[in-house]
């Protein structure tokens, strides 16, 4: 996901496209990008959650990502050992 803001020393700040061409492009791509932000803030508010919540709901999804990465690779250790013992023939089920 593309992340919509950047922190400035006044606070965040919908982030800007690279250059313009013109300042009329430049004025298309930030009304383009507020209305994305605002879409997605409605989003967020919609799910009637506090930021403290979110940062929970952050941290066991990526306990749940390592965790997925971790049975990915036990799959695939799974996958070679069974080539190896069927002696690269593999069945078809």
């Amino acid at each position: 996901m593309e992340r919509l803001t950047v922190d400035t020393h006044m606070g965040a700040a919908l982030a800007m496209g690279e250059d313009y061409p013109n300042e009329a492009a430049a004025i298309a791509d930030l009304a383009e990008r507020y209305r994305v932000a605002v879409a997605k803030l409605a989003d967020y508010e919609d799910t009637e959650l506090e930021p403290e919540e979110v940062a929970v709901l952050m941290g066991e999804n990526e306990v749940l990502r390592q965790e997925v990465d971790r049975l990915k690779e036990e799959i695939r250790k799974l996958q070679r050992e069974n080539f190896w013992l069927t002696g690269g023939l593999g069945r078809e089920e």
